[in-house]
């Protein structure tokens, strides 16, 4: 009888917990990817790395938003590399390998990230996240643009951006980006 008795006591404790849990809405999630791939020979593997898995862009003033395809002007920068067996460095080595890069795009001319915030009460509006080389020269989402990988650290540079043609809204900003490996 006791212990049915603790029992009915603890979890009762469990659903007043849980009804007094909130949620902010300026708390930022996180994602995890998991990826891997099944090869029948691992000496041509090649895996992007990336010096960060997360990144929280600086908060920025609308009034400060560079406009879609301008250069950046204080991008957050992250390392990518490609590694793998020797057929891997060989390639990267001779500059016959590259990153290209994919996701959902933006709503106006399709070349940044768009925002996947989807609680319009919290999303900023008219804003996406670019795509920028190590000279702040943007690259194009979803595009043939690439960067050829280098035997150090390639440098890419994200930033928010206006979107061509819409009023940009102060809120949060989220975003997902694929960099894939590209042979040239």
């Amino acid at each position: 009888m006791k212990k049915s008795l603790l029992g009915l006591t603890v979890s009762a404790l469990f659903m007043v917990g849980a009804a007094h849990a909130t949620t902010n809405p300026n708390d930022a999630s996180a994602t995890l990817n998991i990826t891997g791939t099944v090869v029948q020979d691992i000496a041509n593997m090649c895996t992007v790395t990336l010096d960060k898995s997360t990144l929280r862009l600086s908060d920025t003033r609308i009034d400060t938003l560079i406009t879609q395809g301008e250069d950046a002007t204080s991008p957050e920068q992250v390392k990518l590399n490609i590694s793998g067996g020797d057929d891997c460095s060989t390639k990267v080595a001779a500059g016959t390998m590259a990153f290209k890069f994919t996701g959902l795009g933006d709503n106006a001319d399709g070349t940044v990230m768009g925002n996947h915030v989807y609680d319009p009460a919290t999303a900023a509006q008219g804003v996406g996240v670019g795509i920028f080389d190590s000279q702040n020269k943007m690259v194009r989402l979803n595009s043939a643009d690439y960067l050829v990988a280098s035997t150090t650290d390639t440098t890419i540079g994200l930033q928010m951006v206006k979107l061509n043609g819409k009023s940009p809204t102060p809120g949060l900003i989220d975003s997902t980006l694929t960099i894939e490996i590209q042979r040239l």
